[in-house]
């Protein structure tokens, strides 16, 4: 194998692979990734085995091969050259990088060993890039971190009479949003259990790809894609085992998870004894101050509503009390108190596109709603804290 790549075209494709790689890999050999120099392109692959990168990469090809090369001493190894042109080349099992700033050398392993991807044959779609932004940003967040509980690390797609349901939660916390006007429908008109791990990946490069984009409320005609946005191929196999998610030079697969989804509908309040609405600034400059005494008990933030105000309060175990207020859009009939983890109310505020949030409860041990206003599209939902006092 042998070719000729830009070190400025290189480095941001490893860096983008390496997303991929484990901290703790099933297996050993996935600590490398996969280069694949071919008459017609240049790539590289990075999986754990459930989720799979490959980035293709602009370069001249004077001898086609394939090398197992270690990802991420590769990658700092490129990292640490300037901008220019690096000449690879394959020679028993030693990659050599040359640069008139020096050369490298690599060992790598056999390739033959390497995992195959899965093909991205199935059911397409074609996804405007807002979209997949909209549900990274309005859903993802949500879904939980631990892998021990994998059915809760996914986003669910569900069809329902409204339209499709994107749905995240780690059980403490639910993002529901709903698209009333999308063409994307699974067969049989089945729901789609999707690591939420390979929409934040793709919605991050869409990201960096039009960094001055804006995220705009879901379904709203200003987040239609601008001229010169590229739609997001999707591809869903026959037989829902594999999802696949396509932009230019990158191709993103996951694992569809099978299990059981929570029943999440039965927790999201139909009615409220307590509706108001609040200022979003104010409201996250306050929950900040709060988060700093929080943090330090258990991330405990408590609101207690009284006439036209809420307070919000936190205590840093013993070592200081921080006390704030935010007035309301509407009058509260009566005095209520609930606490939350102040970090999710701080994560859904820091989200939120909107000048004011709407809230509504009902007493301090059911589930609390928040809103956008005028965006009947979004819901989000939080498990409140029992107070000992």
């Amino acid at each position: 194998m042998k070719l000729t790549v830009l070190q400025e075209n290189l480095y941001p494709a490893l860096r983008t692979a390496l997303k991929a790689i484990s901290s703790r890999p099933p297996l050993p050999i996935l600590n490398s990734f996969l280069l694949k120099a071919e008459k017609k392109e240049i790539s590289i692959a990075a999986t754990d085995l459930y989720l799979g990168m490959t980035a293709l990469i602009a370069g001249v090809v004077e001898q086609t091969g394939r090398a197992l090369v270690p990802a991420k001493l590769f990658t700092e190894s490129v990292r640490s050259l300037p901008v220019g042109k690096l000449e690879l080349e394959l020679n028993d099992n030693t990659l050599h990088v040359s640069h008139p700033a020096g050369k490298i050398k690599i060992q790598c392993q056999p390739s033959a060993e390497f995992p195959e991807f899965p093909s991205p044959d199935g059911q397409q779609f074609q996804l405007e890039p807002q979209l997949v932004k909209d549900i990274d940003h309005y859903v993802s967040f949500s879904v939980s971190q631990d892998l021990t509980r994998q059915v809760l690390t996914t986003l669910l797609f569900k069809p329902t009479k409204q339209g499709l349901q994107v749905v995240g939660t780690d059980g403490f916390r639910l993002s529901v949003l709903t698209l009333a006007d999308t063409a994307l429908r699974f067969e049989d008109g089945q729901s789609v259990l999707v690591p939420a791990r390979a929409f934040n990946e793709i919605s991050s490069i869409l990201k960096i790809s039009h960094s001055g984009d804006k995220t705009n409320s879901p379904q709203d005609e200003s987040s239609q894609a601008t001229a010169g946005d590229e739609l997001v191929r999707l591809v869903v196999s026959d037989q829902l085992k594999h999802i696949f998610f396509m932009v230019p030079n990158l191709e993103v697969s996951a694992r569809i998870v099978e299990g059981q989804y929570p029943p999440y509908n039965k927790i999201i309040p139909k009615s409220f004894e307590l509706e108001t609405t609040l200022e979003v600034a104010e409201l996250v400059d306050q929950v900040s101050r709060a988060l700093v005494f929080a943090r330090r008990s258990s991330n405990i933030v408590t609101w207690q509503f009284s006439d036209d105000e809420l307070k919000i309060s936190a205590q840093a175990d013993g070592q200081g009390v921080f006390d704030g207020r935010v007035p309301l859009g509407s009058k509260v009939k009566a005095p209520v108190k609930i606490a939350f983890n102040g970090r999710y109310l701080h994560d859904l505020l820091a989200r939120l596109n909107s000048d004011t949030v709407w809230f509504g409860m009902n007493d301090s041990l059911k589930p609390v709603m928040f809103k956008e206003p005028g965006n009947s599209n979004f819901q989000h939902v939080i498990m409140p804290f029992r107070l000992n006092d």
